[in-house]
């Protein structure tokens, strides 16, 4: 394989959650795989979780954009996908985005999620979070899959 180069996707499959910091007790880290594992599976989209107890880069966004670059996340030649990203000690998160469903995940579609999963982590509930996060990023791709995209959802956080 060439430098830089990313491996097919039946040579690696990354995981769909790294939970570091131990927010999902072992059941739901289990559950919450087995979900976003089929959403991965029936859109051929990449959907993760990842948390650790400090910031891996100088901000939420760049750590969250080198774990989705640098470790081999992504479906198809664009590498479509979405990282959800939470820094513990420093509270900071983040949604990385790549790929064509960039046009699913723009700005309005990204302030849905976090419409929906903010305040769970103002509350510390992070399975709520995360299964909100599985819940609602489907609910985008069957939307974008069915061509309805945001009409609805932008009348609806407006």
């Amino acid at each position: 394989m060439a430098a830089g180069a990313q491996p097919d996707k039946e040579e690696v499959i990354n995981p769909t959650i790294t939970d570091s910091v131990g927010y999902l007790t072992e059941e739901q880290n289990k559950e919450l795989s087995a979900r976003l594992d089929k959403i991965r599976e029936q859109y051929n989209f990449d959907i993760v979780f990842v948390s650790e107890d400090r910031l891996s880069a100088y901000d939420a966004q760049a750590a969250a954009d080198d774990i989705y670059d640098y470790n081999g996340y992504g479906y198809g030649e664009n590498y479509d996908g979405i990282l959800f990203y939470i820094a513990d000690s420093e509270r900071k998160y983040h949604f990385s985005v790549c790929g064509s469903d960039e046009t699913i995940f723009n700005e309005n579609g990204l302030a849905y999620l976090e419409k929906k999963i903010v305040p769970y982590l103002k509350k510390d509930n992070y399975y709520a979070a995360v299964k909100s996060y599985a819940d609602h990023t489907e609910e985008l791709l069957e939307m974008a899959a069915d061509g309805s995209r945001w009409q609805a959802i932008q009348q609806n956080s407006a």
